[in-house]
């Protein structure tokens, strides 16, 4: 017979992931890929990580259908960030996603707007500050990385 387990008081803490969508010009400027809320503010691709999905998982997916793109993820996580959703405080793990292609329909589109952006403009057009500061790590990033 199986002892029955105390009841926690604890809930679990919801965990998201996201990505912050990147490509290189000729020239090595670094443009990212913004995308609107509800409310019109420029965010990045974010969901729920579901209990059968990784976080890089999570992270293309919701590019794909927040933003509809393609790409890959950087092999280390970009940084994170808190984000307020229904009173709650919930962790982003944020990974930057190189895109090789955007697609003409998605599933959001009618839900968003989707915008390039030269990497110092959207640190400028998102209102978080936190996401600002990932922002900023890209940028500090791909000043490592040779242009493409």
């Amino acid at each position: 017979m199986r002892a029955a387990s105390a009841p926690s008081s604890a809930s679990p803490v919801a965990q998201q992931a996201g990505a912050v969508p990147y490509r290189i010009d000729p020239d090595g400027g670094v443009w990212v890929l913004l995308i609107t809320n509800h409310r019109g503010d420029w965010i990045i691709p974010k969901g729920m990580i579901d209990a059968n999905r990784t976080a890089e998982q999570t992270a293309l997916n919701e590019a794909l259908e927040e933003a509809g793109i393609t790409g890959s993820l950087d092999a280390a996580p970009l940084g994170s960030f808190m984000y307020q959703k229904g009173g709650r405080q919930l962790p982003v793990q944020v990974f930057a996603m190189q895109v090789d292609r955007v697609l003409v329909r998605w599933l959001e589109q009618g839900e968003r707007e989707r915008e390039w952006f030269r990497c110092a403009e959207a640190i400028e057009r998102v209102t978080q500050v936190d996401l600002r500061n990932v922002i900023r790590m890209l940028q500090a990033r791909s000043q490592n990385r040779p242009a493409a």
